[in-house]
């Protein structure tokens, strides 16, 4: 077990480093310790963080994916909500990546309602901010406006989320997409879709999306 810990925290080492390729071996010997003594706990962080965060920085997609459902599974086995929170939001923008937003909708649905049942405001604002992006991506731009406004008019946006592969604030990156969306609706559209949402309390918007 220590030296598969010792194997996790080499391969994150690796990669600050600039050497993915080394991380993924580091990761995977990781991994094999992990599964070969039946640590759930263990597996779920080398396969769900390690291995597919080193994947998705050298654009292996198809790797990713497949890391962040292993970890996904070794996490459901103990309940480990922080693991599934990040795998969730990892299979999403892997499905975003394959052009397939309605199922990156349903994988970031279930990170909001983790979010939501942990009480935690940053990575609700973080969710919202990934739904945006899958409603931009189905040509919602009405509704992914409306989340923006929501992020951008929150203090907590400040912050950066627990998600690794995006290291800018939530203010940021959520101006960003709201400077995308903008030139995509006529001005009486856009000012209709940002009075309506500023004003909403991010709590009864979570609410009202996860029904």
């Amino acid at each position: 077990w220590e030296q598969g810990w010792a194997l996790m925290w080499s391969a994150y080492v690796r990669l600050l480093q600039g050497q993915p390729n080394a991380a993924l071996r580091a990761g995977q010997e990781a991994l094999a310790i992990f599964e070969k003594s039946d640590s759930p706990f263990g597996s779920a962080a080398a396969a769900g963080f390690s291995l597919a965060q080193t994947a998705l920085l050298i654009g292996d997609i198809g790797t990713a994916k497949a890391y962040f459902l292993r970890g996904m599974q070794a996490a459901e086995e103990i309940n480990y909500l922080l693991l599934l929170q990040r795998t969730y939001d990892g299979l999403g923008m892997v499905a975003l990546m394959e052009k397939d937003p309605e199922q990156a909708q349903q994988f970031f649905l279930k990170s909001l309602r983790i979010s939501q049942e942990c009480g935690q405001t940053r990575e609700m604002l973080a969710s919202l901010l990934e739904l945006a992006n899958v409603h931009v991506a189905l040509g919602n731009f009405d509704e992914a406006l409306g989340l923006l406004a929501v992020v951008l008019n929150h203090p907590a946006s400040d912050q950066s989320s627990l998600n690794t592969n995006r290291s800018e604030s939530l203010r940021d990156a959520a101006e960003k997409l709201r400077a995308q969306i903008e030139p995509q609706l006529d001005s009486s559209r856009y000012r209709s879709a940002w009075e309506t949402s500023r004003e909403q309390r991010l709590a009864d918007v979570v609410t009202q999306i996860l029904g």
